[in-house]
């Protein structure tokens, strides 16, 4: 793009921001706990396992630095 834009041509931007990948990463861990504990309450218990495995998996992102989820959404198209 650099040696295009220097050579006189127009480069259109996009005005469509993403959601930064740590915010994306937020809102997904939040909706899996918040859907876990609702899928527990009304369904099984078991669902609260879902929670309890995104809430791990927070703790070993924050120890390790290490981020499965993170590493899944940056694959996704509109972060591209």
């Amino acid at each position: 793009i650099k040696a295009w834009q220097d050579a006189g041509f127009s480069v259109r931007s996009s005005v469509n921001k993403t959601i930064s990948l740590e915010r994306q990463t937020q809102i997904m861990a939040g909706l899996l706990c918040f859907l876990g504990v609702i899928l527990g309450a009304s369904l099984s218990p078991y669902f609260y396992l879902v929670s309890g495995f995104i809430g791990l998996g927070l703790v070993f992102a924050g120890i390790s630095g290490w981020c499965g989820m993170a590493k899944f959404l940056s694959k996704m198209p509109w972060n591209h």
